[in-house]
Protein backbone atom coordinates (compact mmCIF):
# COMPACT_ATOMS: atom_id res chain seq x y z
CA UNK A 1 0.00 0.00 0.00
CA UNK A 2 0.82 3.46 -0.69
CA UNK A 3 -0.05 7.21 0.00
CA UNK A 4 -1.05 9.03 -3.54
CA UNK A 5 -0.13 12.70 -4.10
CA UNK A 6 -3.65 13.42 -2.53
CA UNK A 7 -3.17 11.55 0.29
CA UNK A 8 -5.36 8.44 -0.72
CA UNK A 9 -4.10 5.28 0.23
CA UNK A 10 -3.95 2.50 -2.13
CA UNK A 11 -2.07 0.15 -4.23
CA UNK A 12 1.72 1.05 -4.98
CA UNK A 13 1.65 3.45 -7.62
CA UNK A 14 3.67 3.34 -10.28
CA UNK A 15 6.87 5.44 -11.05
CA UNK A 16 5.25 6.59 -14.40
CA UNK A 17 2.13 8.47 -12.52
CA UNK A 18 1.96 11.39 -10.78
CA UNK A 19 -0.39 14.38 -9.31
CA UNK A 20 -0.10 17.72 -11.95
CA UNK A 21 -0.57 21.31 -9.76
CA UNK A 22 -4.24 20.78 -9.39
CA UNK A 23 -3.82 17.71 -7.71
CA UNK A 24 -5.13 15.70 -10.56
CA UNK A 25 -3.43 12.39 -10.81
CA UNK A 26 -2.43 11.39 -14.89
CA UNK A 27 0.91 10.10 -16.92
CA UNK A 28 4.12 11.36 -15.56
CA UNK A 29 5.35 13.46 -18.59
CA UNK A 30 9.05 14.38 -17.66
CA UNK A 31 11.73 17.31 -19.61
CA UNK A 32 8.07 18.00 -21.28
CA UNK A 33 6.71 21.19 -22.75
CA UNK A 34 3.27 19.48 -21.97
CA UNK A 35 0.96 20.09 -18.88
CA UNK A 36 -2.10 18.56 -17.49
CA UNK A 37 -3.00 21.80 -16.11
CA UNK A 38 -5.00 24.38 -18.25
CA UNK A 39 -2.46 27.38 -18.69
CA UNK A 40 -4.55 30.46 -17.13
CA UNK A 41 -6.29 29.57 -14.35
CA UNK A 42 -6.98 31.82 -11.02
CA UNK A 43 -8.19 31.67 -7.45
CA UNK A 44 -11.08 32.32 -5.67
CA UNK A 45 -13.77 32.28 -7.94
CA UNK A 46 -16.08 34.07 -5.34
CA UNK A 47 -14.74 37.36 -3.20
CA UNK A 48 -16.75 38.06 -0.77
CA UNK A 49 -15.86 41.61 0.45
CA UNK A 50 -18.15 42.41 3.33
CA UNK A 51 -18.47 46.00 4.21
CA UNK A 52 -16.01 49.00 2.90
CA UNK A 53 -14.38 49.04 6.18
CA UNK A 54 -13.64 45.14 6.19
CA UNK A 55 -12.17 45.42 2.40
CA UNK A 56 -9.52 48.07 3.84
CA UNK A 57 -8.81 45.73 6.70
CA UNK A 58 -8.44 42.51 4.70
CA UNK A 59 -6.57 43.96 1.73
CA UNK A 60 -8.11 40.78 -0.91
CA UNK A 61 -6.65 39.63 -3.56
CA UNK A 62 -7.13 37.42 -7.04
CA UNK A 63 -4.38 35.06 -7.54
CA UNK A 64 -3.63 34.65 -11.60
CA UNK A 65 -1.71 31.07 -12.24
CA UNK A 66 0.02 30.03 -15.62
CA UNK A 67 -0.24 26.01 -15.05
CA UNK A 68 1.99 25.98 -18.41
CA UNK A 69 5.55 26.63 -19.59
CA UNK A 70 4.42 29.25 -22.36
CA UNK A 71 4.31 32.80 -21.21
CA UNK A 72 0.75 34.59 -21.20
CA UNK A 73 -0.99 37.67 -21.29
CA UNK A 74 -4.07 38.39 -19.01
CA UNK A 75 -6.49 40.98 -19.20
CA UNK A 76 -9.12 42.20 -16.85
CA UNK A 77 -12.67 44.08 -17.28
CA UNK A 78 -15.50 44.17 -14.31
CA UNK A 79 -18.92 44.02 -15.46
CA UNK A 80 -21.13 45.68 -12.69
CA UNK A 81 -24.62 43.87 -12.17
CA UNK A 82 -25.49 46.19 -9.64
CA UNK A 83 -23.75 49.63 -8.49
CA UNK A 84 -21.17 51.78 -10.81
CA UNK A 85 -17.66 52.14 -10.41
CA UNK A 86 -17.23 51.32 -7.03
CA UNK A 87 -14.93 48.48 -8.09
CA UNK A 88 -11.28 49.03 -8.35
CA UNK A 89 -7.90 46.20 -9.43
CA UNK A 90 -4.37 46.78 -8.96
CA UNK A 91 -4.12 46.28 -12.46
CA UNK A 92 -5.99 45.26 -15.86
CA UNK A 93 -3.61 43.64 -18.17
CA UNK A 94 0.07 42.45 -17.56
CA UNK A 95 2.42 39.39 -18.72
CA UNK A 96 1.94 35.74 -16.63
CA UNK A 97 4.87 33.62 -17.00
CA UNK A 98 5.22 30.00 -16.44
CA UNK A 99 4.66 28.97 -13.02
CA UNK A 100 4.54 32.68 -11.38
CA UNK A 101 1.75 33.45 -10.17
CA UNK A 102 0.65 37.03 -10.07
CA UNK A 103 -1.64 39.08 -7.32
CA UNK A 104 -4.38 41.83 -8.31
CA UNK A 105 -5.52 43.73 -5.13
CA UNK A 106 -8.87 44.53 -5.17
CA UNK A 107 -10.45 47.86 -3.61
CA UNK A 108 -13.30 49.47 -3.76
CA UNK A 109 -14.90 53.45 -3.57
CA UNK A 110 -18.59 53.01 -1.40
CA UNK A 111 -18.58 57.27 -1.34
CA UNK A 112 -21.50 57.34 -3.83
CA UNK A 113 -23.44 53.93 -2.87
CA UNK A 114 -26.28 53.71 -0.72
CA UNK A 115 -26.89 51.13 1.79
CA UNK A 116 -27.33 47.63 0.27
CA UNK A 117 -25.77 44.44 -1.73
CA UNK A 118 -23.96 45.21 -4.55
CA UNK A 119 -22.24 42.84 -7.11
CA UNK A 120 -19.97 42.85 -10.18
CA UNK A 121 -18.15 40.09 -12.54
CA UNK A 122 -14.38 40.38 -13.09
CA UNK A 123 -13.68 38.74 -16.56
CA UNK A 124 -10.14 37.39 -16.94
CA UNK A 125 -9.12 36.90 -20.77
CA UNK A 126 -5.96 34.94 -21.08
CA UNK A 127 -4.14 36.10 -24.24
CA UNK A 128 -3.09 33.57 -26.49
CA UNK A 129 -6.92 32.65 -26.04
CA UNK A 130 -7.65 30.19 -23.08
CA UNK A 131 -11.70 28.75 -23.78
CA UNK A 132 -13.60 31.30 -22.56
CA UNK A 133 -11.68 33.25 -19.78
CA UNK A 134 -12.37 32.89 -16.30
CA UNK A 135 -14.55 34.97 -13.72
CA UNK A 136 -14.71 36.50 -10.08
CA UNK A 137 -17.93 37.28 -8.71
CA UNK A 138 -17.66 40.11 -6.24
CA UNK A 139 -19.69 40.83 -3.75
CA UNK A 140 -19.68 43.98 -1.72
CA UNK A 141 -22.34 44.64 1.38
CA UNK A 142 -22.83 48.74 2.82
CA UNK A 143 -24.12 49.49 5.81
Amino acid sequence: MAIDPRGHIGPEMSSNISANPRGHIGPKIEGSMISAAPRGHLWPKTLDLGTPAQVTNKSPRVRLINGNIEKLTWQARIQYISGANWLQLSQYTGPLDGKTPVEIAVSVDAGTLITGSYEALVDFDWVPPEGNGDKVQVILNVP
